[in-house]
C-alpha cells in the first residue's frame, strides 16, 4: 500500500494551488490518499487575511486526481509546529507510514515514486529515520541516486510510526548539547549552527525532529538531485523571507533508491561543504554583481 500524503495549508491560495497542481502530476498521485490539514485563523486580522484562508479552503474542496481526499479544517489557529506534530501523529496511528508536504513545495513527477520506494526499502532498518525529497543545490552532481547522512529534511519527507515515536517534544536534556562544544560540533552540520535554533526565538518542529533523530544516531535518505523546489521565499510565508539560497532545479529523471545502510561519506562531504558557505551574505554579493552587470550593458 502506498503511503498517504499529508499536505499542510494555511492562508496562501496561490502557493497551495501550485503545490497541488504539481502533486497531481506525480506518477502515483491517482493511487495515493491525500490528507489536507487547513489551519484556522488568528483573531484581529484584516479582511484580506480571512479571504485568503477561505480561498485556500475552496481550492482544497475542488481538488481531484487522487485515490481519496480527506480535508481537515481547524476552527482555530494551531500554528505550524502543532499542526505538523498532531497531523503526522494522527495519520501514523492509522497508516503506519506517511509522506509530508507543506503549501509552498513544488514536487517533481517522480517525488511520490522515490518516497514510497524509500519507505518500503528502509522500513525495517532501525538506523534510518526518514526519507527526504529535497536535496541541497550541490555542485557538479551528475548521478541520480540516493544517499544516507545524519541529517533530517523538512521539505517533502516521510517516516514510519515506530520511527516518529522517538520524537522528543520537550527536547529533554538539550542543555547538554547547548553547553558542550563537542556535542554541538557533532549536531551542527558543516558550519551551519543548528544548535543556535534552541536558543533563538524561532519555533521549529524540524529542530525537534532533528534533535530526536540525533539522539538515536539516526540516518536519513536523500536524493542526489532534488525532487522538491521551495517557492515560499517571497515574504508571504510565516517563516520565510524573500531570499532563497536553497533554490534547486527539479530532477528531470527518476532517482534510484540504493540499498545502503551507512553514511555515504562522499555526499556527507558535499552537503557539509554547501552548509559551510556564507549562504545569506552571498545575497548582497549577488546584488552587487547584478548592478555591475547592468552598468556594463
Amino acid at each position: 500500500m502506498l503511503a498517504p500524503v499529508i499536505l499542510f495549508v494555511y492562508n496562501r491560495p496561490n502557493h497551495t494551488k501550485i503545490t497541488l497542481d504539481a502533486l497531481k502530476k506525480n506518477t502515483l498521485a491517482k493511487d495515493s490518499i491525500l490528507i489536507i490539514h487547513c489551519d484556522g485563523a488568528l483573531l484581529n486580522k484584516d479582511l484580506e487575511y480571512y479571504e485568503n484562508i477561505e480561498a485556500v479552503r475552496q481550492i482544497c474542496d475542488n481538488i481531484d486526481g487522487f485515490r481519496d481526499i480527506i480535508i481537515i479544517k481547524s476552527d482555530y489557529n494551531k500554528g505550524l509546529v502543532n499542526s505538523i506534530i498532531e497531523g503526522v501523529t494522527e495519520t501514523l496511528n492509522k497508516f503506519e507510514k506517511v509522506i509530508v508536504l507543506e503549501d509552498d513545495l513544488i514536487t517533481s513527477p517522480y517525488f511520490l515514486e522515490f518516497m514510497n520506494e524509500g519507505l518500503d526499502v528502509y522500513q525495517k532498518h532501525n538506523n534510518v529515520y526518514s526519507i527526504n525529497g529535497y536535496c541541497f543545490p550541490l555542485d557538479n552532481i551528475n548521478e541520480y541516486i540516493s544517499f544516507l547522512i545524519p541529517l533530517i529534511g523538512t521539505w517533502g519527507w516521510g517516516t514510519w510510526k515506530d520511527k516518529w515515536s522517538i520524537l522528543d517534544i520537550k527536547i529533554s536534556n538539550k542543555e547538554y548539547l547547548i553547553n558542550n562544544q563537542y556535542i554541538q560540533k557533532c549536531f551542527n552540520f558543516g558550519k551551519y549552527e543548528y544548535s543556535k535554533m534552541f536558543t533563538s526565538n524561532e519555533k521549529s518542529w524540524g529542530i525537534i525532529w532533528y534533535y530526536s533523530v540525533f539522539l538515536h544516531h539516526g540516518l536519513c535518505l536523500f536524493p542526489s538531485k532534488s525532487l522538491i523546489q521551495n517557492v515560499g521565499f517571497d515574504k508571504k510565508g510565516t517563516n520565510c523571507g524573500d531570499y532563497n539560497p536553497y533554490y534547486t532545479k527539479l530532477s528531470d529523471k527518476k532517482i534510484t533508491v540504493l540499498k545502503e545502510y551507512q553514511i555515504n561519506l562522499k555526499y556527507y562531504s558535499y552537503v557539509a561543504n554547501f552548509l559551510s558557505k556564507d549562504l545569506y551574505n552571498q545575497k548582497y554579493y549577488n546584488r552587487i554583481i547584478n548592478k555591475i552587470n547592468k552598468i556594463l550593458k
